[in-house]
């Protein structure tokens, strides 16, 4: 078995695992077809606030659960809130007699995000590095653990998953605009970056590191010092620039 026909098996046996374990809650949850599965807080709120758009045919920006009588303003990012009602009337729209619960598909998005995220990432690295056992570390992630069921768990509807599939996707944008230096990666950084700040309110704070780094690569005069400050300053005058407007 050649190098490149091991890495694909490998990818595709932890990949398949990894799909079955992530949705494991879901067989859970169409065994009480009253319950909806939910992992903290946030992703009550977040689902609350998704089922009463879908509900009311409009995105919803003030809710009264936890003050009733009192409306209160939300806080939730939009584009998120966005992706999945839009996504979930679409699939309805698409498959106008199916009797899936919205929710249900709505909870189904971010397993399908997260295990896509985890492909390509595994595939990015098989292709940048000739080491084996470089893959086959990377690939131990993707296997049943306490990150993988916290970060994708059924139903967690809040945008967790979505913060790890943009910071990988700058970074993995990143690691391949320094290879070939091909401006296709700097859109795709900085459509991750748009993304990114209309997801999570705490974008800065990854973006703040960023800096640093770029920083000390300028100051400590690395070789690629040029191609860093390029990407970095690039993607996040972008996506910054698109969020104000």
């Amino acid at each position: 078995m050649t190098n490149a026909q091991l890495r694909i098996t490998v990818l595709v046996i932890l990949s398949a695992i990894s799909l079955f374990w992530m949705s494991a809650n879901l067989w859970e949850t169409l065994s009480w077809p009253v319950s909806f599965a939910q992992k903290d807080p946030d992703s009550l709120l977040f689902a609350r606030l998704l089922e009463q758009s879908i509900l009311k045919g409009e995105l919803v920006t003030e809710d009264s659960y936890g003050c009733f009588p009192y409306e209160i303003k939300l806080r939730f990012p939009p584009f998120y809130l966005r992706l999945l009602y839009h996504m979930t009337l679409s699939y309805y729209v698409l498959f106008p007699g199916s009797l899936l619960d919205p929710m249900i598909f709505a909870g189904l998005l971010p397993i399908a995000f997260t295990w896509f995220c985890g492909v390509l990432i595994l595939f990015v690295v098989g292709r940048m590095s000739k080491s084996n056992t470089l893959f086959l570390l990377c690939c131990f992630f993707m296997l049943p653990g306490s990150a993988v069921s916290y970060s994708s768990g059924f139903a967690k509807l809040d945008y967790d998953f979505l913060i790890s599939f943009l910071i990988w996707l700058w970074i993995v944008s990143y690691l391949m605009f320094t290879g070939g230096a091909s401006r296709v990666w700097l859109v795709v950084g900085s459509l991750a970056t748009t993304l990114f700040l209309g997801t999570w309110s705490g974008a800065p704070f990854f973006y703040f590191f960023a800096t640093l780094y770029a920083f000390g690569a300028w100051s400590s005069s690395q070789k690629d010092v040029d191609e860093i400050l390029t990407y970095s300053a690039s993607t996040m005058i972008i996506g910054g620039t698109v969020n104000l407007l």
